[in-house]
């Protein structure tokens, strides 16, 4: 007949030893514990990303932390605005800028004033029309390399200004209507290979200076409003760009003949390279 267990008095400082089950649930209890901590972790971390990566504020947040020159560009805009310029922003990131007079707003576009455009590397808009801007202020834009649209119309700029331009490779849109520009000023667009649309109207351009036009193979919309063009500047025009797609002409001396030789030699340079040629829309004269 077997004999009663009987439990063996603890002596004096020793602790009891817990059973081999006991240690196994609690290790277990530990494991538990480190995954629910790592998963939460891991919710809060994706939290946090989607908060950055879904929303304006987060996307500014992470922007005013990270990017040393967010908060330049905040200060550059708030200047701007003060100066009367429409700022227009994606987050904290400034892509529009305009100066334009219009609606009796009171705009200052001194040379200080400019000189915040620095500050705004992203900028890709820039409308400076019927202001005082002169050759030397747009010294401020000539680093600003994601500029896609200048606006220059009426403003006080010469050919020297457009030296400036020379290294502002991404602009598609440049508008340089009623200002002094000359034929020996245009030779400044050569390197603007991505320029899709030209204003030169009421300008002293005359056909000689197309010639300096022929780099600018995607060139779809030119206008010559107002300017000493002649039929001889449109057989210039047909080597200039093949994209043409629009030509404005009120005010010149261009003639039916020379437009009708001019949509010919288009024609052809389509034909020649099996391409069906676009149609050429001509506004004027």
């Amino acid at each position: 007949m077997s004999q009663p267990y009987e439990q063996q008095p603890y002596q004096e400082g020793q602790r009891p030893q817990p059973s081999e089950s006991a240690a196994q649930s609690g290790r277990g209890f530990v494991r538990r514990a480190v995954r629910i901590f790592a998963i939460c972790a891991l919710l809060v971390i994706a939290g946090g990303a989607a908060y950055v990566l879904l929303t304006p504020e987060g996307a500014e947040l992470w922007q005013q932390l990270f990017d040393p020159g967010a908060e330049e560009q905040r200060l550059a805009a708030e200047k701007l605005r003060q100066a009367g310029a429409i700022v227009i922003q994606r987050q904290s990131i400034v892509s529009s800028v305009s100066f334009r007079p219009i609606q009796g707003r009171q705009i200052n576009s001194d040379d200080e004033t400019l000189a915040y455009l620095e500050d705004l590397p992203s900028l890709e808009s820039l409308d400076l029309a019927f202001t005082d801007v002169g050759d030397d202020q747009l010294r401020h834009i000539a680093k600003l390399r994601h500029l896609a649209s200048v606006i220059l119309t009426g403003t006080k700029i010469t050919d020297n200004g457009l030296v400036h331009l020379r290294k502002l490779t991404a602009l598609q849109g440049l508008q340089l209507g009623a200002t002094a520009v000359t034929d020996d000023g245009l030779e400044n667009l050569a390197a603007l290979t991505d320029l899709r649309v030209l204003d030169l109207s009421n300008t002293r351009v005359t056909d000689e200076g197309l010639k300096h036009l022929k780099p600018l193979r995607k060139l779809q919309h030119l206008v010559l409003s107002n300017v000493e063009i002649t039929d001889a500047g449109l057989q210039i025009l047909a080597e200039v760009s093949p994209s043409l797609g629009r030509l404005t002409l009120h005010g010149t001396k261009v003639t039916a003949e020379g437009i009708e030789q001019l949509r010919q030699r288009l024609v052809q340079y389509y034909r020649d390279k099996g391409e069906t040629p676009p149609t050429l829309h001509i506004d004027g004269p």
